[in-house]
């Protein structure tokens, strides 16, 4: 476990639809955080948003089988390491105010990408579970 003390709730994860949806209904209380290879083409603005590659899977894990991928990313991360990633964080959340994060990618459910394995990832080594933003706040488009 790493001696770095992030706030238990400084951090979630959801899909740039998902989000895309809160921002359109004015409901937006979390900063979002590009974890994805690209950004969504409905939403401009999402340029403007901090982008952080260490978490984005590499162009090369995209062809990968799951067992492959899974490897291939938790490498990543551990190559870069808990202490790097939770600066790069910590750096963004200030900026923003220390708003909460929301780690975003394209995948609908979490379970289906590489936000799960991020989020396995950060509780193996800090100890503090990242949880998708609550069900219960889905969009009827998504439920």
């Amino acid at each position: 476990m790493s001696s770095t003390n992030p706030s238990p709730t400084a951090l979630c994860t959801t899909s740039w639809r998902r989000l895309w949806e809160d921002h359109k209904a004015n409901k937006l209380d979390v900063a979002p955080v590009s974890i994805s290879l690209g950004l969504p083409k409905y939403w401009p603005q999402a340029r403007a948003f901090p982008y952080l590659p260490d978490l984005a899977p590499d162009p090369s894990m995209l062809g990968m089988d799951e067992a492959g991928f899974m490897g291939a990313y938790f490498q990543k991360l551990n190559r870069i390491g808990i202490d790097s990633i939770n600066a790069q964080l910590s750096q963004i959340r200030e900026a923003s105010g220390g708003q909460t994060l929301a780690l975003c990618c394209f995948e609908r459910f979490s379970v289906d990408c590489h936000r799960s394995l991020f989020s396995s990832f950060w509780a193996r080594m800090t100890g503090e579970l990242i949880e998708e933003l609550p069900r219960d706040q889905l969009s009827m488009e998504e439920r």
